[in-house]
């Protein structure tokens, strides 16, 4: 068989295997689907510590004087805890610069502080419970929104803002702790678990539109225990007091709406990644733990809600 013969077959063969111009195209790689949550880790642990780096201390193999210097620089940094413009503690020996889609990331987070929180004084994160007196759960909730938000330039505003949240959950891992322990109710005690007993007292005092009763309340000591004086009042309380883990719990709901945010504003904007919306569910004492799949509402309660000034809710359930 001849050379020219192979030469000729080959080319045949070539023209057989020709599906158009369009065919030497290779299609396109989808691009890699993270959920927020990862996406978020992925920018403030691993990218975003790349600025102010110090790069290589020369050619490979070759060793700087001053290597050890740099070293206990950087060491020392870490001791007085010098973030980056990012909040995060610089990687020196980074080799290159945090990636694009990390800035917009930060960028995104940033902007989480310019949003406001509708829906917080009417909310309640208690359930109903018939073995506790309702009063008890509203002063409760009085103390938690008291401890959540401030005003500011006459408007109410969150005293950990959004944008914190976002960044402690990123660089912590996790989110923030919704679960509240058991309690009871029960009344005011002394130290060593005797009642506490109130006596009621007041006086009058002048007003601007006349005389207005103060009123107070006085702790009573009792000796042995025995309360004789039928005034005597017990003032009840929920024990042990729930308004710290009660706080932790709006704080998971505000970043998980902060989250769904998040996902919205960089769906589509990313080179590398494909944003995924978060899993978990607003309110995982109400709708229970994600098992995979969406998580239907809870319509019965009034939700927190997060808007942009003079535009309807963009987070939130309605």
């Amino acid at each position: 068989m001849s050379g020219e013969f192979l030469k000729r077959q080959a080319v045949i063969d070539l023209a057989l295997g020709w599906k158009g111009p369009m065919a030497a195209k290779a299609a396109a790689a989808p691009e890699p689907r993270l959920d927020i949550e990862a996406l978020l880790a992925w920018a403030y642990l691993t990218e975003l510590p790349k600025t102010e780096r110090m790069g290589a201390f020369g050619p490979p193999g070759l060793r700087s004087a001053w290597a050890a210097v740099e070293k206990w620089r950087a060491e020392l940094s870490l001791a007085v805890a010098r973030d980056n413009a990012y909040g995060c503690v610089p990687d020196y020996y980074a080799a290159d610069t945090p990636h694009n889609d990390a800035l917009l990331v930060h960028e995104a987070v940033c902007a989480l502080d310019v949003l406001e929180v509708e829906g917080l004084d009417g909310y309640t994160p208690f359930e109903p419970r018939d073995d506790v007196d309702q009063s008890l759960l509203d002063r409760c909730a009085l103390r938690v929104r008291d401890r959540v938000l401030t005003v500011l330039d006459g408007k109410p505003r969150l005293r950990n803002p959004l944008r914190n949240l976002v960044f402690h959950s990123a660089i912590l891992g996790g989110s923030p702790e919704w679960r509240i322990g058991d309690f009871v109710q029960d009344v005011e005690r002394w130290d060593n678990g005797a009642v506490k007993y109130f006596k009621k007292g007041g006086y009058w005092e002048k007003g601007a539109s006349g005389d207005v009763w103060v009123g107070f309340e006085t702790a009573v000591a009792l000796r042995n225990g025995f309360r004789h004086d039928p005034d005597l009042i017990e003032r009840p309380i929920l024990s042990p007091d729930p308004t710290d883990e009660a706080v932790s719990r709006v704080n998971y709901e505000l970043w998980r709406l902060a989250l769904d945010v998040l996902a919205a504003d960089l769906s589509g904007r990313l080179e590398k990644w494909d944003v995924v919306e978060s899993a978990l569910p607003h309110r995982p004492w109400v709708e229970g733990v994600a098992r995979g799949g969406r998580i239907l509402p809870d319509l019965t309660r009034r939700p927190i809600r997060i808007v942009r000034g003079g535009q309807k809710k963009i987070a939130g359930t309605a």
